[in-house]
């Protein structure tokens, strides 16, 4: 949250260089995109275990990416709606958690089935 409150305030601050793209959505897809190396690190190290590999890494990319396009439309729509924009990142942040929590589970089984034949 920290994060997002930084960079919308920055760009608030600057939006004429953002004239066609609502600030808050964009805060929203660039916070969000900063954050999936931190991501995966903490899901290896919590949740899945295991070692750093490149694949993980794609693969996580490749999960938090789907969750990312839908959440981008997901912020875009309600706050065009006139959702105010801290609501919609709370309501966003909510629909986004149940995508991950699906796509990253099955980009931590296909890494874990690679890593398997690999070694077979």
């Amino acid at each position: 949250f920290l994060l997002y409150e930084s960079t919308y305030r920055l760009v608030i601050e600057y939006k004429q260089l953002l004239e066609y793209v609502q600030p808050a959505t964009f805060c929203w897809f660039l916070c969000y995109l900063l954050s999936i190396s931190f991501q995966d690190l903490l899901h290896r190290l919590l949740v899945f275990g295991g070692d750093f590999s490149w694949r993980g890494m794609m693969n996580t990319y490749v999960a938090y990416s789907i969750g990312l396009v839908i959440s981008t439309v997901l912020d875009h729509v309600l706050i065009s709606l006139s959702v105010p924009h801290h609501f919609a990142w709370f309501l966003t942040l909510g629909g986004t958690s149940i995508i991950n929590y699906y796509t990253v589970g099955i980009a931590a089984r296909e890494t874990a089935k690679h890593k398997t034949a690999k070694s077979a």
